[in-house]
């Protein structure tokens, strides 16, 4: 599944870093999938009005077929740091 992050930054003078892990779990009761996720760390370094960064969540067709039957919910978490020029 391909994504994006919309960025509006005003005044930044500086850096605007944005970062997600590249691996994650959706959970379905005992049940598990791995997804992968190519986000990355990705910048921002001058103002921007509605930037795209993109990524993609990935899970297998092998562990698909693996996996029981269901409904497979799971959260990723973003990081946002700053740093001033």
């Amino acid at each position: 599944m391909e994504y994006s992050l919309n960025v509006d930054a005003t005044n930044l003078n500086g850096t605007l870093t944005i970062s997600a892990p590249a691996a994650g779990n959706l959970t379905n009761g005992d049940n598990t999938l791995a997804f992968a996720n190519s986000f990355g760390s990705q910048s921002v370094t001058e103002d921007a009005t509605d930037q795209k960064l993109n990524g993609t969540l990935t899970v297998s067709g092998e562990d698909v077929a693996k996996a029981a039957a269901g409904n497979y919910t799971g959260t990723t978490t973003f990081t946002i740091s700053y740093a001033a020029n």
